[in-house]
């Protein structure tokens, strides 16, 4: 399996450059943002809302090996 990366507001602008580069890189990237976004594991969440950004970690955490990029 590759590489996991987990990128905070990797949807739009300068975040999703570094997506796209991760990508490019090899690795499978997580986002999380207050969009959202167009790809499968984009998800949506306010990083201020907690509880659910910790349900959200919870379940992105559970369908990957390790997170080796933060």
């Amino acid at each position: 399996m590759g590489s996991n990366a987990l990128v905070i507001g990797g949807t739009t602008g300068i975040g999703r450059n570094i997506s796209d580069q991760l990508i490019v890189r090899g690795y499978e990237v997580t986002t999380i943002s207050r969009s959202g976004g167009d790809r499968e594991n984009d998800y949506q969440c306010d990083v201020g809302d907690i509880p659910t950004l910790k349900d959200i970690l919870i379940q992105i955490s559970s369908g990957l090996e390790s997170i080796d990029l933060l």
